[in-house]
Parts: C-alpha cells; structure tokens; sequence
C-alpha cells in the first residue's frame, strides 16, 4: 500500500513537472515566434499553479490542479494553439486518462466526467465552432506538432522511468520480506540457530537421500543440566542469556561442521558427518568451553549429551529415542558427560 501511495505521488509530480516545461517551452516558443504575449498568459498562469502545487504536495492540490487543467486550460489550449490534430488530441488525452489512476473512488469518477466533458467542448469547437480558434500558417502548424510529440516522448520515458524505479524497489522490499519469512519459519528468534521445524526436514531430506548409507553421520541431543534451578534462581532472562552463550559456543565448535539448531527450551539438536575421532575432540572442547561458563551465582554451568549414530533403515522416532537414551543415561551417571551408542 506505502509502494502504491509513493508511485502515485511521484507520478503527479513528474506530471505537474511536465505540465510546468510545457508551460516554459510554449512562452519561449511563442516569444520567438513573435505572437500576442495575451496567448501566453495562460501558460503563466499555469507556471505560477505548478510551483504552487509542486510546494504543497497535497493530494487534495493536486486534483483540484487536474480538474481546472482539464476543464479550462486544455480547451483555451486548442483554442489558442489553433485546434490540434486529431493525433495530437488522442495522446494529451490518453496522458490526462492516467491522471485518474492517481485518485480513489468519487475524486476518481470525477476527474473521468471532466475528461469526456473537456473531450466535449473540444469536439464542438472544432466542428461547430472554428471561428474562435486561431489560424496559423502551416509552417507553424508543422512545428507544433514537433513540439508536441517531442513532449509526449520526453514525457513517456519519464513516466517509464518512474514505475521502473518503483518496480526495481518493490522487487527488493520483496526479496527482503523473503527472506526475513525464511528466517522466521526456519530460525530461532533467540538464538539464531535453526528451529525444530528446520531440523526435522533437513534430517528427513537427509534420510530420504541416503546419505548415511555412504558416511558416518551422527545426531547430537544436547540439554542444559538443572536448567530449571537456573531459571527458578536467577530470573529467565539470565536463563535466555545463558541459552543464547550455550548456542554460540555450539557454533564455534560444531557449526562449521554440522547443522545446529534448537530442539526445545533448553534442548539443541545437532546433525554431523565428522569421523568419530574429530567428533570426540570438538565435544570435549565444547564440554570445556560450557565450563568456563557461570551463572548469577558464580555456579558452573554444564552439559549433557547423547550422541547416535544413523544406520541403515533408520526413521526419525528411533534415531531421536536412541539419543534421548543416551542423554538421560549421561544425567543419571551424574550430568556434565557425552555417551556414544
């Protein structure tokens, strides 16, 4: 809706702007030309309303600018200009019928009556009424309609460029709210790793591509020891904090090797292709790090983790009942250790 609001005001700018050169250029022309400076009045007129509407900025301006130019100061145009073309008709009215895009509902049906109205008086004059429009020689003639075409392509490609701008911001805020969808549905807000919806299709696809069938690849269930003492004790803004430095030292020393993310509230979930050895390493220096870590009450912090490796025919249900065995038997032998199977 903000895109759609800022096209059209952009629009009604670069129409006024036009409207404004158009102005300029017809008194320089006619100056050279030597007319009656009375023809040049209304372009005057139109200048000085320009700059005004230009000023404000104002929906309400703007379209009280568009009926006046379209019931009196177009009509005075072909008069004064010596009553275009048919051709030349057909594109300032084809211009003027986008200016009704601009504006809703009863603004919008308005502007549309004075355009078949203006359409109206326009057709009288030229075929009842030609007496009042002025003649010029068909040198003249031949110039105007120059004019006017170089206009109306000037124009066109300002317009162009206009909803090309637009659309180019508009496929960038798209892409933008792309990706912040993405990383909504397969992050976690708090700690920036993936979610359990994340997890469970990258172990699906995983399972579904055999992949384990070639290479040893592991599933890590990883849960904060006494984490509801921690919590209860210091506050759950404390226990985030602690999940958010838990998550990062996950990364540090798993992250580049693996595809982490939380399982629960205080549960991480992380699948792995490290051979066994390395595996032992970068846990222990996990277990390590965890360490280092306190809590409000100067209290180390600890781990416990059961590690499974996936074998042929494995589903999802039993890979995760294999680990979580190994998780709560690590608790029961006393907290702060990792069991393979």
């Amino acid at each position: 809706m903000g895109n759609e609001k800022e096209l059209k005001r952009k629009f009604s700018k670069l129409f006024v702007m036009g409207i404004f050169s158009l102005s300029f250029l017809s008194i320089f022309s006619n100056l050279l030309l030597k007319f009656d400076f009375v023809i040049n009045i209304k372009w005057i007129i139109i200048m000085i309303s320009s700059i005004f509407v230009l000023s404000y900025d104002k929906t309400s301006i703007y379209f009280y600018y568009f009926i006046t130019l379209i019931l009196i100061f177009v009509p005075l145009g072909f008069i004064d200009s010596g009553g275009n073309l048919p051709i030349s008709i057909s594109y300032i009215y084809m211009l003027l019928f986008l200016v009704v895009y601009l504006f809703e509902s009863k603004r919008k049906l308005f502007l549309t009556i004075s355009l078949f109205i203006s359409l109206v008086i326009i057709l009288n004059i030229n075929y009842f009424h030609r007496e009042i429009v002025r003649v010029y020689s068909d040198n003249i003639k031949y110039y105007d309609t120059i004019f006017q075409v170089f206009l109306v392509f000037i124009f066109s490609c300002l317009a162009l460029n206009v909803f090309c701008n637009i659309h180019k911001k508009n496929q960038i805020l798209l892409k933008e709210a792309n990706e912040k969808l993405t990383k909504f549905a397969m992050y976690d807000s708090l700690t920036n790793v993936y979610n359990r919806r994340a997890f469970d299709d990258r172990l699906i696809s995983l399972l579904n591509s055999n992949e384990h069938l070639y290479e040893d690849i592991w599933l890590l269930l990883i849960d904060i020891d006494d984490f509801k003492i921690i919590n209860d004790e210091c506050g759950h803004d404390e226990g985030d904090k602690i999940i958010k430095e838990i998550s990062n030292a996950i990364k540090n020393y798993l992250g580049n090797y693996s595809f982490v993310a939380r399982w629960g509230g205080d549960e991480f979930a992380i699948i792995t292709n490290l051979p066994y050895v390395k595996l032992h390493r970068k846990v222990d220096l996990l277990f390590n790090k965890i360490l280092s870590l306190k809590t409000c009450n100067n209290k180390k912090i600890t781990i416990s983790c059961g590690i499974t490796k996936l074998i042929p025919d494995d589903e999802i249900n039993q890979i995760f009942i294999r680990a979580d065995k190994l998780l709560y038997k690590a608790k029961e032998l006393g907290k702060n250790r990792y069991l393979f199977d």
